[in-house]
């Protein structure tokens, strides 16, 4: 099977996500679709953390995965996983769902930094510059005040790959993630 594929990235604040997808896209036939593409247009009607937003966001997501599946394309998506709360493996759960009733394959790549890292990517210049991306404050808070990854005790064991990331490019690790599924 050459398309239909999902692959989910998932990582804390600040660990590369949206950079690994778009180096990974220009490698290979996938498209990006990141987290924030939903919840921005969303954020125009309702607040941040409102059941509304939560409830058009998990649908939109899934509209959209399915309709790219079905279309045959190969799409990457890009999201900050709380491990500590029910509803991000229940959303990932449908989307899993929904992509395999339709003749598709999920693979999952967590990436991993330390905190440190990650603080000083959220104070990097190009990242500021981003009205998706939180600052430093944020990142060290989210880490506090949840689990954001699993160590590699991941839920799915097949299709999944965990990446330290912490000294590897964007292109390194978008080599790997390539390699590793097989991907075209």
């Amino acid at each position: 099977m050459k398309n239909k594929k999902l692959l989910v990235i998932f990582g804390p604040p600040a660990v590369g996500k949206l950079t690994v997808a778009k180096t990974l896209a220009k490698i290979t036939d996938f498209r990006v679709f990141h987290n924030h593409m939903v919840d921005d247009l969303i954020k125009n009607f309702f607040s941040h953390g409102s059941s509304q937003l939560n409830t058009l966001s998990a649908e939109f997501r899934k509209r959209i995965i399915e309709e790219c599946i079905k279309a045959d394309m190969n799409l990457i998506f890009t999201y900050f996983w709380k491990f500590d709360l029910e509803r991000g493996k229940k959303n990932i759960d449908i989307y899993k769902k929904v992509v395999e009733a339709n003749g598709g394959q999920v693979f999952f790549v967590e990436l991993y930094a330390p905190l440190r890292n990650r603080l000083n990517r959220a104070e990097m210049e190009d990242r500021r510059k981003s009205k998706m991306a939180v600052g430093a404050e944020t990142v060290a808070e989210i880490e506090k005040n949840h689990v954001t990854n699993t160590n590699g005790d991941f839920f799915y064991k097949e299709n999944y790959l965990y990446i330290d990331n912490t000294d590897l490019s964007p292109e390194k690790t978008a080599s790997k993630i390539k390699e590793h599924f097989n991907f075209l």
